[in-house]
């Protein structure tokens, strides 16, 4: 018997959704779906720049203005740094015992943390965390150190894809600047830039390729940069174009011409 291929599928649901059949929220969601089984954790983390996470040598005064400050019910730890994540804290367990004793320590109150490869498939990962109870995820690279984190929240937003209302502003992660320069958002994907601009990186890890953009130009600096920083990449030049504090948000990409190069 015949069948039917992914992209027929993709074809029928948009004919469907422009018929008025369908609405354009469910058309959003079997679309999604059709992609879910495909997804990676690494392509949805938390990047680890941008993770709240706390230190298990503060003391307790230190800890409770952070959890007052970042709102979270729950909170990664770490000893030395965030590539030695030591558990996971529940801030209603700590706030029970600080409110009570005046003190906690905050070893006694960790949950274990746990830990899986970038590569995993999130179809699977959700099952995992749904079975286990599991709800916060610490996302590793092939080193073993910290690329991120994903929650619950993150697979099913995943899953169901941002559903805009008409007042929303939506805002482009690769946006052409003109005089062949484009504005870049730093969490990009980095495979999905090479695609945008349609090219194809002579040298450079493939694991590289799972992180984001803004990963990426940490690692080639090996430091924290400034705005208007810039470096060059094989036929690429890359601008650190805004920051907040310590984090990278837009970049300037341009692809270099033939005579720059000559």
């Amino acid at each position: 018997e015949p069948s039917v291929t992914e992209n027929e599928i993709y074809d029928i649901i948009e004919d469907l959704t422009d018929e008025g059949a369908l609405d354009s929220a469910h058309g959003e969601l079997m679309s999604s779906a059709l992609q879910f089984e495909d997804v990676r954790a690494g392509s949805i983390v938390t990047a680890r720049v941008d993770i709240a996470a706390l230190d298990v040598e503060w003391p307790s005064e230190k800890i409770f203005e952070f959890i007052k400050e970042h709102k979270h019910s729950r909170l990664p730890v770490y000893e030395g740094n965030i590539d030695n994540i030591i558990g996971v804290l529940q801030i209603r367990k700590y706030l029970k015992c600080y409110f009570s004793e005046g003190e906690a320590d905050l070893r006694d109150c960790l949950d274990r943390a746990h830990f899986f490869p970038a590569s995993v498939k999130i179809s699977h990962l959700l099952k995992k965390m749904s079975s286990e109870k599991i709800n916060l995820a610490i996302i590793i690279d092939k080193y073993g150190g910290t690329m991120g984190l994903v929650t619950i929240e993150d697979i099913l937003e995943e899953l169901v894809g941002e559903i805009w209302d008409e007042d929303d502003v939506v805002e482009e992660s690769f946006m052409p600047l003109g005089g062949g320069r484009y504005e870049v958002d730093a969490e990009l994907n980095l495979e999905d830039l090479f695609e945008h601009l349609n090219y194809e990186p002579e040298e450079i890890e493939e694991s590289l390729l799972e992180h984001s953009v803004g990963d990426w130009v940490y690692g080639k600096f090996g430091r924290i940069p400034k705005e208007r920083e810039f470096f060059e990449f094989e036929k690429l030049r890359v601008t650190v174009d805004s920051m907040r504090q310590n984090r990278i948000l837009k970049l300037v990409v341009e692809p270099k011409s033939e005579e720059d190069w000559e």
